[in-house]
């Protein structure tokens, strides 16, 4: 017993005067009994205060591995081994894992004082975190319907050639069928009528309102989730349509559906990031 309770001791000593490096070398020959000793948890103190986040995350995994383990029945460390957890990942970087950290913890300790020190803390961490996800998922939305916008515009500029290369094609396929006995001006009037019904200005217009409503409600703020999520389905829909209005059009007509694939594949990125927001 004495192999690994003494160098506990010695380490917290240290760890209670800042010497994290003593820590560390008090703790080298009680690796052996992580399982059954605090070791790892005062391990995972002294590698954050050395700055070996990574290490500090596998030295806190090992205690809640080990949740079971008599050492941990009715004692604390469990939980401040999850307050480690969220510090270590947060200083590499991983904020998702940092924030189900501190969340654990938060549950564990659901029912304590509110004015415990650390169950502060973890909700504030919790707090700052889900702000700044926010506004990043925001950001990335912003940029997606920017690109959407674009890809509108292109795809009004390039009206003209959808309209030719479909009028083109409808009349040269009704010539075929109907051979050469046919009144010529009867089939560039009723071209002109399939050419109008075939045109994207409807589902450009729409689409740049849904963009609009989009940033509307990402300024007012609030539980939103459900409405994007709702207005993104509305402009898939959109996209959808002006694919099948111009598929198997040739030449510059082609730009559109390139265009097409890239609205749906903004689209989709922006639903996964919505579901963030639900």
């Amino acid at each position: 017993m004495t192999g690994y309770y003494v160098a506990d001791l010695q380490a917290a000593v240290a760890l209670n005067h800042k010497d994290m490096k003593g820590a560390l070398a008090s703790l080298g020959t009680a690796a052996p009994y992580d399982a059954v000793s605090l070791t790892p948890y005062l391990r995972g103190l002294a590698h954050l205060g050395t700055g070996e986040a990574v290490l500090a995350v596998a030295d806190f995994q090992t205690v809640v591995d080990h949740r079971g383990a008599a050492f941990l029945a009715g004692s604390n460390v469990y939980p401040m081994a999850q307050i480690g957890l969220a510090k270590a990942y947060a200083a590499i970087g991983d904020k998702a894992n940092s924030a189900a950290a501190y969340r654990r913890f938060a549950t564990m300790w659901q029912n304590a004082d509110r004015g415990q020190g650390l169950l502060e803390e973890a909700l504030a961490k919790l707090n700052q975190m889900r702000e700044e996800e926010g506004r990043g998922i925001e950001t990335e939305l912003r940029e997606r319907m920017s690109h959407l916008a674009k890809a509108a515009l292109g795809m009004e500029g390039h009206r003209s050639a959808i309209q030719r290369s479909y009028a083109d094609r409808l009349q040269a396929r009704l010539l075929e069928l109907l051979g050469g006995h046919v009144d010529k001006e009867r089939i560039l009037q009723e071209t002109a009528v399939l050419v109008d019904r075939s045109d994207i200005q409807e589902e450009l217009v729409r689409l740049n309102t849904h963009v609009k409503h989009f940033l509307a409600l990402l300024d007012s703020g609030g539980e939103v989730g459900k409405k994007l999520d709702f207005l993104l389905q509305e402009m898939n829909r959109e996209a959808n349509t002006l694919l099948s209005k111009t598929s198997g059009l040739a030449g510059e007509a082609l730009k559109i559906t390139e265009m097409g694939l890239l609205m749906k594949a903004e689209i989709e990125k922006s639903r996964e990031q919505v579901q963030n927001l639900e």
